[in-house]
């Protein structure tokens, strides 16, 4: 009281200005000064009157030349709509005026005072509307004096769920602290699960168990690089898709980020950011994907577009998986080591787009210059980890140029990849972390074996990797399977030497009955103690039993194997211990 503020210079506009206690949040009246016409001018503006007495409060405006105006008390909100509705294009009433005309779907609106303290009557009608009259649905609202809203429409008309109009009066115009950028999150998308939202390389989600029609609380985050994965709640391994980019030098960026579109279908998921100024633009999407080096020669670089992406690739290396952008056209390059741009590539692939959500494994294989040629070979179904916790899961992919079309197979057992020839990649198979004994047959004729491998997989429990033969037949370097995982490690898988001292040891071995139904039981005979294991596997070399038989003294015995859970089909017993394993097949019947 009694004090004069300095002068404020302002553009000349139309202003509503708060009067509030020192220090508080209470808005105790709003007032409207149309300074749009008073371009030079100098004002006083004073408070007069008796707060809750008589006269009362109010403020008056001075201009230079001694005429006094009362500023009208006026309550106001501050509004953003944005349409994340599908169909239609529409037009927005407020009562019976036009608020927005021929409002498209993923567009938005700048923030705008509207009344506040009243009812307004919010009509949705289609674009080509001449009335209110023409609404389709009618939403009575009542904003608060002061508040800043955010107002979503979304759903379906005529769908389920239906068209609304979500709210949210925590709406922010700018960044509480100005060091950090500030995003809301919505989720849009019709039909779409509750969702988790987690930074890549994060520690757990930003966002936890969002349902459709809710907004997040606004988040700080300092300006960098960040991208989103979001998966459904309870099911991180499941990525719907990946979204995000470079934030850094944003500070006092805020917005809200909204989830839009119909998960696989029309229009397509996807993530969008409507500024307060009512820009909206689409996140950049991104796909996981690694590229593995299986051409036998020679050391390469690597481009995407004109952007060289790897240098001095050699042989049987691989990438981490990375990631690289969704739902664009680009081109990949290869060239020689040592090469200065991508006009000097010797290889180019057109890729017309990756789809978010998806891992991919570009292979490349063939011969420069040889039969088959050098090629890239790209896995749209790649995994970078394994569908569940407890599993390993592995493709394979062919790359021996003078190979033939291979199976591989369980030593002694089932075939578990067939018919897979050179520049295909098999099926994912997921199978418990364990020691395989693997033989790579012909196709066709599993009686041949090229190769027998130990596959030691027992440490990589929750992975995904991919298989690949590699080299020549006949020929240098010569033919060898190796391993890439997700991180980018490769290793060749090591030859199993027949060093079957079991087979000695075991001199009988048979299941009876067999084929049976409820109970089988392994009849075995020991020419001396050994501690035996068994594993049991279905045709297709899933393991479905495992246990352990224990320390078992020379001579006969009998061991009991419920098989009452299993389906009908044909089964491989393992019978092991660490001097080596004998197999045998049992019959299930039901």
């Amino acid at each position: 009281y009694g004090d004069f503020s300095p002068y404020l210079s302002l553009p000349p506009d139309n202003y509503y200005f708060d009067i509030r206690p020192a220090g508080s949040e209470t808005i105790l009246a709003t007032y409207q000064a149309d300074l749009s016409g008073l371009s030079g001018q100098a004002l006083r503006v004073f408070a007069s009157g008796i707060l809750g007495g008589d006269p009362g409060f109010g403020l008056f405006a001075v201009l230079t030349n001694g005429t006094v105006i009362e500023l009208p008390a006026t309550q106001v909100a501050r509004l953003q709509v944005i349409h994340n509705s599908p169909s239609p294009t529409v037009d927005v009433y407020a009562n019976d005026g036009l608020l927005i005309d021929d409002f498209e779907f993923q567009t938005a609106t700048p923030f705008i005072y509207v009344p506040a303290g009243v009812q307004i009557n919010i009509g949705v009608a289609p674009g080509t509307s001449q009335s209110a009259a023409e609404a389709i649905a009618t939403f009575p609202v009542t904003f608060e004096n002061g508040k800043t809203y955010v107002v979503m429409a979304a759903g379906l008309v005529g769908g389920a769920p239906g068209f609304n109009l979500f709210v949210t009066d925590s709406g922010r115009e700018r960044t509480e602290d100005p060091n950090q950028m500030e995003l809301s999150i919505f989720h849009g998308s019709p039909g779409a699960p509750n969702v988790d939202v987690t930074p890549v390389g994060g520690s757990g989600p930003l966002v936890s168990d969002l349902a459709f029609g809710e907004f997040t609380p606004y988040v700080g985050l300092i300006p960098d690089v960040y991208l989103l994965d979001v998966s459904p709640t309870g099911a991180p391994n499941t990525i719907v898709g990946t979204w995000g980019g470079d934030f850094t030098g944003l500070e006092g960026l805020v917005g809200v980020v909204f989830a839009t579109g119909i998960l696989n279908d029309d229009p397509e998921f996807d993530l969008l950011m409507a500024l307060p100024d009512g820009t909206v633009f689409p996140l950049p999407a991104f796909a996981r994907a690694q590229v593995i080096h299986n051409s036998p020669e020679p050391t390469v670089d690597v481009y995407f577009d004109e952007t060289q992406i790897l240098d001095d690739f050699e042989f049987r290396q691989a990438t981490p998986f990375g990631f690289l952008p969704a739902r664009v056209p680009f081109t990949l390059g290869v060239a020689a080591a040592n090469s200065t741009s991508s006009n000097d590539a010797i290889y180019t692939l057109d890729v017309d787009e990756l789809q978010t959500g998806k891992s991919y494994v570009i292979m490349a294989a063939g011969v420069v210059g040889g039969n088959p040629g050098f090629g890239l070979f790209i896995n749209e179904n790649g995994r970078d980890r394994a569908l569940t916790a407890g599993t390993v899961d592995f493709a394979l992919f062919h790359g021996s140029p003078d190979a033939p079309e291979v199976d591989v197979k369980l030593a002694a057992g089932p075939v578990i990849i067939d018919n897979v020839e050179f520049g295909e990649f098999s099926n994912y198979l997921s199978v418990p972390p364990a020691e395989y004994v693997i033989q790579v047959t012909p196709a066709n004729d599993n009686n041949t074996i090229v190769k027998t491998y130990v596959a030691d997989v027992s440490s990589l429990a929750g992975q995904a990797a991919t298989v690949f033969a590699s080299g020549y037949l006949s020929g240098d370097p010569g033919f060898e399977v190796w391993v890439a995982l997700a991180d980018g490690f490769t290793f060749p898988l090591p030859e199993f030497v027949n060093t079957n001292e079991l087979d000695s040891k075991l001199t009988s071995l048979q299941l009876t009955p067999n084929p049976a139904s409820e109970e089988s039981y392994v009849r075995l005979t020991l020419s001396e103690p050994e501690a035996l294991r068994y594993r049991l596997h279905d045709n297709t070399g899933r393991m479905v039993l495992e246990g352990e038989f224990g320390l078992l003294s020379a001579g006969e015995a009998v061991q009991r194997l419920d098989i009452s859970t299993l389906s009908a089909g044909m089964y491989h017993l393992e019978v092991l211990s660490d001097s080596g394993v004998r197999t045998v097949k049992l019959a299930v019947q039901r």
